[in-house]
C-alpha cells in the first residue's frame, strides 16, 4: 500500500491537534541534532532561518487545541525551537555565533517577505492566459498565495521586534547562566 502526502495529511487531520503538535516538537527538535551532527553551526544557521520563515507562514493558520477555549494562531513550536538553536550556538560557538545565527533568521524572513511582496505584484493570469499556455492548474495560486503572504508585511515588523528582542535576551541569560 502506497501512502501519497495528501493521504498522510488526511490521516493527520484525524489525530488530535496535541498529538500533531507533539509530532511537530518531535520533528524539530530532531531536525536540529541531526543538522548540528551533520553540518555544526552552519546546519543550524540554515534550520533558524528555515524555521524563521515557516513559522511567520504557520502564523496564519489557527486550530482548536482541546485544552484552549478559542483558537490558537499556529507557529510557536517552530519558532520556539529557534531558542534552543541560540543555546546550542552559545553553548558550542559562543555569542557571536549565536547572534550571528539570530541575524540570519531576521535576513532570511525579511528577504523572502520582501520576495513574496513582489511576487504578488505579478498580475494573475486570466483563464484565456491559462488555458493558452497550458497553466490551467496555475490559476487559484495567486489567491493562495495573497491568503499566505498578504499579512506578513505586518507580521515581519511585529515578529523580528519580538524575535530580536527576546532572542538577544535568551542569549544574554544563557551565558549568565552559564
Amino acid at each position: 500500500m502506497s501512502l501519497s502526502l495528501e493521504g498522510f495529511i488526511s490521516i493527520m487531520n484525524g489525530w488530535p491537534p496535541e498529538a500533531v503538535w507533539a509530532l511537530m516538537a518531535l520533528t524539530c527538535f530532531s531536525v536540529i541534532l541531526i543538522m548540528l551532527r551533520l553540518f555544526g553551526a552552519a546546519g543550524i544557521y540554515v534550520y533558524m532561518a528555515v524555521a524563521i520563515v515557516i513559522a511567520n507562514i504557520q502564523v496564519t493558520k489557527a486550530v482548536q487545541f482541546s485544552v484552549y477555549p478559542n483558537p490558537v494562531a499556529l507557529g510557536t513550536v517552530v519558532f520556539a525551537s529557534t531558542y534552543l538553536c541560540t543555546d546550542i550556538l552559545t553553548e558550542y560557538y559562543g555569542r557571536v555565533f549565536a547572534r550571528r545565527g539570530l541575524w540570519l533568521g531576521f535576513c532570511a524572513l525579511t528577504l523572502s517577505t520582501v520576495l513574496m511582496t513582489l511576487t504578488l505584484g505579478f498580475a494573475p493570469m486570466t483563464a484565456a492566459q491559462a488555458a493558452s499556455g497550458d497553466m490551467a492548474w496555475a490559476l487559484p495560486n495567486h489567491d493562495a498565495m495573497m491568503a499566505l503572504f498578504k499579512p506578513a508585511p505586518a507580521l515581519l515588523v511585529a515578529g523580528m521586534t519580538a524575535y530580536i528582542t527576546s532572542q538577544y535576551n535568551d542569549i544574554w541569560i544563557y551565558m549568565l547562566v552559564r
